[in-house]
């Protein structure tokens, strides 16, 4: 049933651009993939061959930057950093609370 599952690596570094329109995140260079009808991706590490049914690639960052103790240092820490900027950039677009008066 899951014969040819997963493409190579190899071949999404060269295919930028997804079929709806949005350019392919770079997280999915690290991951096995395999698109289902409902147009999301199932993902499978390929540092530690954890498997998602149905992943985003924010969660897909989280994992190798903070869970995937099998992947390479030098990557971790660029998922860490790629990750925390995400947050920043997140935390400054958001509107300031309102203070509430008692």
């Amino acid at each position: 049933m899951l014969e040819g599952f997963f493409e190579p690596k190899e071949k999404f570094k060269e295919d930028t651009k997804g079929q709806g329109g949005w350019p392919r995140a770079e997280i999915w260079n690290y991951f096995q993939n395999m698109r289902l009808k409902t147009g999301h991706y199932r993902a499978k590490c390929y540092y530690c061959y954890k498997d998602w049914a149905k992943r985003e690639p924010v969660k897909l960052e989280m994992h190798l930057g903070f869970e995937c103790l099998k992947c390479l240092e030098d990557i971790r820490e660029f998922w860490v950093s790629k990750v925390i900027e995400n947050r920043i950039i997140i935390n400054e677009h958001q509107k300031p609370k309102k203070e509430r008066r008692i």
